[in-house]
């Protein structure tokens, strides 16, 4: 195997896996652990995976900024709202958070519903504000403009004050070993927080989204009660799983 052909396979193989270990790869492509350290280290340093103690890990192909993932994976997002539509039932309080996917939620609500929504996105507070017949709560803070959400100590403290039935949260990464994964600091918190005080969680992922792992950790995998994704093999990305998939 050519050199570039034993690096895309790595990269093909952590995009599938998450992460690896420089053993595992070197015994895959029967070559030596110190040609694939050197393989990590160029692909490292082009910026095609991140480099860690013993391995490397695949880098999430999803943007941080709202404007550039409204129009991702538009498709896909549409048909994952329509389904996280379904287990929003009247009386309910529900968390959204502000992904571009929970956004579409707002579209996909009969008509008449009587739910309370309670959220830090100003875009999402915008959307569900359609919804006549239920209640938006938007929460307060300092707005980071790259997301259009609110962050800091008013948000986390203003949802202690409530007890969700069901908490609809998008992520950036999901994988086995580190659960549901988000790049941005003080958005974690807050989507943490909406997770500690929801009775149950629902997380949002697309395809894209799936095997990858960034900085900060919001839940384990095996709090999930559902996972609604256009990703049709789970398994295959994640491995046996003990929750409700709805695959769109």
């Amino acid at each position: 195997m050519f050199t570039e052909e034993r690096r895309q396979w790595i990269l093909n193989h952590l995009n599938m896996k998450g992460k690896a270990s420089s053993f595992e790869l070197a015994s895959e492509l029967n070559v030596s652990e110190d040609t694939i350290r050197r393989d990590l280290k160029d692909l490292s340093e082009s910026g095609k995976l991140k480099k860690v103690h013993g391995g490397a890990m695949a880098i999430s192909p999803v943007p941080f900024e709202y404007s550039a993932r409204i129009e991702l994976n538009l498709e896909g997002k549409r048909k994952m709202a329509a389904e996280a539509a379904k287990l929003i039932q009247p009386g309910m309080l529900v968390f959204i958070d502000g992904g571009t996917t929970t956004q579409l939620i707002a579209e996909f609500l009969p008509a008449g519903l009587n739910a309370t929504f309670v959220t830090h996105s100003a875009a999402n507070a915008i959307a569900f504000a359609n919804c006549r017949t239920s209640k938006v709560i938007l929460l307060g803070g300092t707005l980071v403009p790259e997301l259009l959400i609110n962050e800091g100590p008013e948000v986390l403290t203003a949802i202690e004050r409530f007890t969700a039935d069901l908490a609809i949260i998008s992520v950036q990464g999901l994988n086995r070993e580190n659960g549901a994964t988000v790049s941005h600091y003080q958005d974690s918190m807050v989507k943490t927080a909406f997770i500690k005080r929801a009775s149950e969680l629902a997380i949002v992922s697309g395809k894209e989204k799936l095997g990858f792992s960034l900085h900060y950790t919001l839940c384990a995998i095996s709090d999930l009660d559902y996972l609604i994704t256009d990703e049709k093999n789970v398994a295959k990305r994640l491995g046996a799983v003990d929750f409700q998939v709805m695959k769109v």
